[in-house]
């Protein structure tokens, strides 16, 4: 049976999503949710839900108890879930070691779009990518006058819009200030880097603090001229060997569509079977 969400069911809910690989927004928060009961007992939750930036995907999210699983819950839920939607286009994401998840989204006909990488860059092994002469000039970010900062981010918002234009594109209506108010949370202006040549902004490497101040999280990667890739990589490899030598911990989100960042990332040696995956359908 399946019911609309209940206030009295978020106990249940909680320690039901405990044993989950993937988050999951759901009540309030979500546009709806449904919840599968047997016996009085959750036996499983499925939602929709909207990002205000990625407005033209709705995001879902479907777990059932493993002992109920292969049962057709799941997939009854996903039915349900469907005709709800507005847009009738889905995005989940879930951890490429969820082989159930995974089976289940291909089944449901989702396609695999991206994936995302999280790996440690200090356990990392480092490639033998040779270190090769910078093309240009290194400055951080907080040294900057308003105005550069500001073509910085100009810069950075369009490296965003162009890879996710297949998957979820960003809103439309979004203007580099609001963006730049959406970002800057966290982000660390003095370890961030650009890389400028003849007075003009050719990359970046944006770097975020946590609340631990030896760890440091790269965030954002990105350039001018995608077809310039190769002078950067030498730009890139230097901020990141000079973040390993200051911190013990040095994490990094890249993508596999984000050619920036991958390119980054495969300056090192890592576990590419570990990533959060996207689907879409």
């Amino acid at each position: 049976m399946f019911i609309p969400y209940k206030p009295a069911f978020d106990e249940a809910i909680n320690q039901l999503l405990k044993t989950a690989s993937y988050s999951l927004i759901w009540g309030k928060e979500a546009k709806i949710t449904f919840l599968a009961i047997e016996n009085e007992n959750l036996i499983g939750i499925g939602s929709l839900w909207k990002n205000s930036i990625h407005p033209y995907r709705e995001y879902i999210g479907i777990y059932i108890h493993p002992d109920y699983r292969k049962k057709g819950i799941g997939r009854e839920l996903f039915d349900q879930l469907y005709l709800t939607s507005d847009t009738k286009k889905l995005q989940v994401s879930v951890k490429s070691t969820d082989h159930a998840a995974t089976n289940f989204l291909i089944k449901c006909g989702f396609e695999l779009v991206r994936k995302c990488y999280t790996p440690n860059l200090t356990e990392a092994k480092i490639s033998n990518l040779e270190t090769s002469q910078v093309n240009g000039e290194i400055y951080s970010l907080g040294m900057m006058t308003d105005k550069i900062q500001d073509q910085v981010f100009k810069l950075q918002l369009k490296n965003y819009i162009d890879f996710h234009k297949r998957i979820n594109p960003l809103r439309e209506d979004i203007t580099t200030a609001q963006w730049k108010e959406i970002i800057i949370d966290d982000l660390n202006f003095q370890e961030s880097k650009l890389l400028i040549k003849n007075e003009e902004i050719r990359s970046y490497v944006f770097c975020y603090s946590t609340d631990n101040s030896r760890e440091i999280e790269i965030g954002y990667i990105g350039g001018a001229d995608i077809y310039d890739i190769k002078s950067y990589m030498p730009f890139y490899k230097k901020v990141m060997d000079n973040l390993i030598a200051q911190y013990e911990t040095v994490s990094i989100e890249a993508d596999d569509v984000d050619l920036y960042a991958f390119a980054a990332l495969n300056c090192f040696k890592y576990d590419a079977s570990l990533s959060l995956d996207a689907y879409i359908l």
